[in-house]
This record gives structure tokens, sequence and C-alpha cells, in this order.
């Protein structure tokens, strides 16, 4: 994949000028629902009016989802979203202010990203040459299990599948067996019984199946998971001070947005999957609205996952952090500590 993406790196600069003047627009993953790629499209569109935009879904790309930065500093698109989660081995301050138990909800995830995003900014000039627009969450991962889930001890002896560095030491630390798989393998892993629980984003459960063969959702939110604003510092100053200026604006206030609405969705998205009410915004193209068989959160589990997240995987992660990035552990730990 990284000759693919070298190779059409190189074939870009013989495209015609005409295409070289259209903006290519990186959306969201179409799995995350139709209303969120029809917002961030108008964020765009309505930003720079003047200019041609060719808009593609993060799943309709060609290249896997884990290597969006490479593609973004190879020029194989000029702005949109990055997921945090995937581009962990590239960038992995981008996943800091979303770690599991770390904060408990929306509202103190974006208060810790607001402390790193010079941090993620300049690391992103230096190793991409792009830069962040803003941050902003794309709803929270639960546990989605085959049978029910009383409480997070119930994962003892359970195998779990996870999708990041700091997952794993605290499922460990419950007595769970925590597997790495990719999600186009998650499925078939459950249905074959080769699984029993897996972590997972409303929204991607919603539109995947995964609710056909992990019903079962333990109503503790995890973690909000977040994605990046970003775009190649060559464009945004080929577009002229002014245009620059609208489009940083206009990604700023849709971020905000979608900061103060977290809350209001993630309910009406729970809402949807217990009971099958308001989900046309979230279903992506054919998919169904499908029910979970919630059970409720009890109190304790939320101050363990807190302590299991300060005590255990946060030290993990910035030791993991720390083996990509250089001085990770003495510059990002006290900011996400505070």
């Amino acid at each position: 994949m990284r000759a693919l993406l070298l190779v059409l790196s190189l074939l870009l600069p013989l495209a015609p000028v005409l295409a070289q003047s259209q903006l290519r627009v990186l959306g969201s993953p179409a799995g995350l629902g139709p209303a969120l790629l029809q917002a961030e499209q108008a964020m765009v569109e309505g930003a720079l009016p003047d200019r041609a935009l060719e808009y593609r879904p993060a799943t309709r790309t060609g290249w896997p989802v884990h290597e969006q930065l490479r593609a973004l500093r190879a020029g194989l698109f000029d702005l949109g979203t990055v997921m945090a989660g995937p581009s962990w081995a590239d960038a992995p301050l981008l996943q800091g202010p979303s770690g599991i138990g770390w904060f408990p909800d929306a509202l103190a995830t974006e208060a810790a990203q607001r402390r790193l995003l010079p941090l993620i900014d300049e690391g992103l000039r230096q190793r991409f040459q792009a830069e962040l627009l803003a941050l902003f969450p794309v709803g929270s991962s639960y546990l989605f299990c085959r049978e029910p889930l009383p409480e997070l001890a119930a994962l003892k002896g359970r195998s779990v599948r996870h999708w990041h560095e700091a997952h794993a030491p605290w499922l460990l630390a419950l007595g769970a067996q925590p597997v790495p798989i990719q999600f186009d393998q998650l499925a078939a892993a459950l249905r074959e019984q080769r699984l029993d629980c897996a972590i997972a984003n409303l929204r991607v459960a919603l539109n995947s199946g995964l609710l056909r063969v992990a019903p079962h959702l333990y109503g503790l939110p995890l973690h909000t998971d977040v994605a990046a604003y970003a775009a190649r510092r060559s464009r945004l100053e080929a577009l002229g001070e002014s245009a620059a200026s609208a489009l940083r604006a206009a990604v700023n206030r849709f971020a905000q947005a979608r900061w103060q609405g977290a809350a209001q969705e993630e309910a009406a998205l729970l809402r949807c999957l217990r009971e099958g009410l308001d989900c046309a915004a979230f279903l992506a193209g054919e998919a169904a609205a499908e029910r979970a068989q919630w059970t409720p959160p009890i109190e304790a589990d939320r101050a363990l996952l807190r302590r299991l997240g300060r005590e255990i995987a946060l030290p993990a992660w910035l030791q993991a952090c720390e083996q990509l990035l250089a001085g990770c552990e003495k510059r990002v730990g006290p900011l996400l500590l505070n």
C-alpha cells in the first residue's frame, strides 16, 4: 500500500491544470452516518463557494483508513477528516484526548484536546506538511457482546476485540483476553464464536451489522472517539489568505457545534439503538435500524473505569507514545493529567 501511495503521488503532477485547481476533500467514513457527511460537505462548500470540490467519504477512496495522513502528505487529497484511532501509528497524539477512562464525557475530552492542539499541530506540520484545523467528536465507543454483560468484572475470561494500544492493558487487568482484529474481520469472528465481545463506536455498530452477532450493549461509554480536520499547507497557501481564513473559521464553527451537541446526539443514538426510534440521521446507505439489548451500567463501574484509565491505560499509552514520538511522556503526560 505504501508503494501504491508513492506511485500515485508521483503521477499527480501529470494531471491537467484544471484538475489541480480542484480541491479533493476527504469525508468521514460512510459508516458514521449521512448526517455527519452532509454537514462536513456543507461546511466546506459554504466556506469556499467559488471552488471546485471533489468530495469522497473515507471508505470510498481505495486506501486504508489508517493511512489517511500518509495519503494527505502524498497529495491524494487536500483537506478533510482524519480518524484519530486508526492514525495512531502516524500521529499518536491525535488519540490522546479520547483514551479509555481518562475523561468521563465529551466535555472533559474537549477540554483536554484544547491543551494538546498546539502539540498535535506541530507534529502534523513537521511530519505531514499539514495544518490541524480542528478536532471534533464522532461518537463514543461501548462494549458489544454476544451474551449479556452485567458489569465490567464479567469480562473476566472473555475474549474482547480492541483496536488501540491503550485498550489491552485495562482489559488484561480485568482478566479479559484482548484480541486485536481489523473491523472487516470482526463480524465473522463473533459469528464463529472466536470472540465474545468487541469495543466499537455506536455509529459504526449501527451501520455495520455488528448488532446481529453482538446484540448485547453494556451502557457504559468507554471513551469519546475523535477525528481531526486537517489540510495540506501548500493547498491552504494556494487558496489565498481570505479563502484560507474563511475555511479555518468554518471548520472551527463546525467543530464547536459538534462538541456542544455531542451529549444530545449520543442520547439520540442510544435511543435509536435501544428503541429503534429516530434513526434516519445515523443510518448509512441501505442499512436498517437494529435494536440492541441494553444493560444499564452499575455506578461502581464508572469509578472503576476512571481508575483503570489513569492507573493502567494512560501510563501504557504514554509509554507507547514515547516509542513513536520522543518526549511524549514529559510533554504530554502533565497536560492530560491536569
